[in-house]
């Protein structure tokens, strides 16, 4: 059975990097072909499927937001649910991708996208606070999170609450070339206070959202 599920992550992966390449190439002209490819994909995002099929599944989902920007919303009813229902997954593979699909998104997914990207937010905040977050096995999917806020902040914040302060210190924190670590107590749109520390020699901006 082991071998067998190897040889379907095999198979998955393969056909991602031919995805990947075609939308690379051909970028919205691609989606005429892969509209009959979404109901295959769609049934390996749901939760019964293994985390192999969930992850491939999401990655594919990444690579059509990435590369097709607004036109992959056409698809959003099959992904966008389960893709943020993912980034609270047990399997850190599973969350990696999830926030990765979140940061394309924020970053080349346009206003279409702008309110699933807003109410991700506690979520993504969720995974970086997690004591475990930089543990080996979370490190990536933490990445991938902080990124995917970063992004979300900078290119499609139009449905995010308070904005404003967090795009001016993050423009503070840019001119000083410092490093950026969100630090969550819980969020709520209630407002941001902000508190700046030392680690290290190196300065972190603290956000804590409350």
């Amino acid at each position: 059975m082991l071998e067998e599920d190897d040889f379907d992550a095999y198979i998955l992966n393969r056909l991602s990097d031919i995805i990947h390449s075609l939308l690379v190439t051909y970028t919205d002209s691609y989606l005429v072909y892969f509209d009959t490819l979404v109901p295959h994909f769609y049934a390996l995002l749901q939760q019964t499927r293994s985390v192999s099929d969930r992850q491939w599944a999401l990655c594919v989902f990444d690579d059509v937001i990435q590369f097709t920007g607004a036109h992959s919303h056409r698809y959003s009813q099959f992904f966008l649910s389960r893709m943020a229902e993912s980034l609270a997954d047990s399997s850190a593979e599973v969350r990696q991708a999830a926030a990765y699909g979140f940061g394309v998104m924020g970053m080349n997914g346009g206003p279409v996208y702008a309110r699933a990207c807003a109410e991700a937010l506690p979520t993504l905040f969720a995974m970086i606070s997690a004591s475990d977050s930089r543990s080996v096995e979370n490190n990536t999917a933490t990445e991938n999170a902080v990124s995917a806020v970063t992004k979300i902040f900078k290119y499609n914040n139009s449905c995010v609450d308070n904005i404003d302060k967090v795009k001016h210190l993050i423009e503070i924190n840019k001119k000083r070339n410092n490093t950026i670590l969100f630090s969550f107590i819980k969020f709520g749109y209630l407002g941001f206070q902000f508190k700046k520390i030392q680690k290290k020699h190196h300065m972190f901006m603290v956000i804590y959202v409350i």
